[in-house]
């Protein structure tokens, strides 16, 4: 799956640089040179550009003197400006393949606007009442009705500069990739016609809140979700504040994002097949664990 997911991800970006695997083609790393990790690091791992986040019965004065300790001699580097990347809206389709010695899967990459974007919680709804969980609109067609595909799953992978709708499906044997896809834009159609049901909405909601508990009930599951949300919007408000925005979106926002998003133009369709492929290359940016993954409203 993760050879699929880096080959797919590649082809669904075209300009912004999430196209390229977390640890760099093979090329990239044949070709660095240690004086060029050694910069690179020295750049970006400073204290200006390094968040702290310390939760738990802690003594903040202490706290302070433990870091000044530890990072006190650590000097600030002049960090690059970010470069500001725009993806080019996609006017077509475009479809991939890879032979792998793995069984056959099924990716749908959908182009999908940048985080904090307006249309970010709708998605957010849309991709739980699609594909996240058992309950889930493909979950229940695909898998326990019509019992062509073992798992599916669907959610957005929003980032800061672009983002992507992901439908991923494993077919069962005999059914082929064929089968699942069509099944998939079947369900995609009716979401598109067809408002959700307070029912489903208020399931989605009442397990939003449930996840987001969950995540929080540990001390090193706060840190990281308030590190993440400083880190993905600049405010660590935003994890709680994202809660309340999920909860107010309605039944034909859901309806709307499916169909301004949900468009064969704007996909790019990753299929792999089963084949002797090629070995293992570096990670790439492998599977978002959850419908929220990297940025979550949970």
């Amino acid at each position: 799956r993760g050879q699929l997911m880096e080959a797919a991800v590649a082809a669904a970006f075209t300009a912004v640089p999430y196209g390229h695997p977390i640890l760099g083609w093979p090329g990239d790393l044949e070709n660095l040179s240690r004086p060029q990790a050694q910069t690179y690091f020295k750049t970006y791992y400073a204290p200006n550009n390094t968040l702290v986040v310390l939760v738990g019965d802690l003594d903040p004065p202490e706290v302070i003197r433990v870091v000044e300790r530890y990072f006190g001699d650590l000097q600030a580097q002049p960090i690059p400006p970010v470069p500001l990347f725009e993806e080019p809206a996609q006017v077509g389709e475009r479809r991939i393949r890879v032979e792998f010695p793995a069984e056959p899967q099924l990716m749908l990459l959908y182009q999908a606007p940048a985080l904090r974007h307006p249309d970010t919680y709708p998605l957010a709804v849309l991709g739980t009442l699609l594909g996240d969980g058992r309950s889930s609109r493909l979950h229940k067609r695909l898998v326990e009705e019509k019992r062509i595909a073992t798992s599916v799953w669907a959610g957005p992978w929003l980032l800061k500069h672009a983002g992507l709708f992901l439908i991923q499906a494993t077919p069962r044997a005999p059914h082929t990739l064929d089968e699942v896809e069509a099944a998939i834009e079947e369900e995609i159609a009716i979401l598109q016609r067809e408002v959700a049901t307070q029912r489903e909405l208020l399931k989605v909601r009442n397990g939003s809140e449930v996840e987001s508990v969950g995540h929080l009930a540990s001390n090193a599951g706060l840190a990281s979700r308030l590190g993440n949300a400083w880190a993905l919007t600049g405010d660590w408000r935003a994890l709680f504040s994202d809660q309340e925005k999920l909860t107010a979106v309605t039944a034909e926002q859901v309806r709307d994002v499916a169909q301004r998003y949900l468009l064969a133009r704007r996909r790019t369709v990753a299929s792999l097949i089963r084949g002797a492929g090629a070995p293992p290359g570096p990670v790439g940016p492998g599977r978002p664990l959850s419908s929220h993954q990297p940025w979550d409203p949970h």
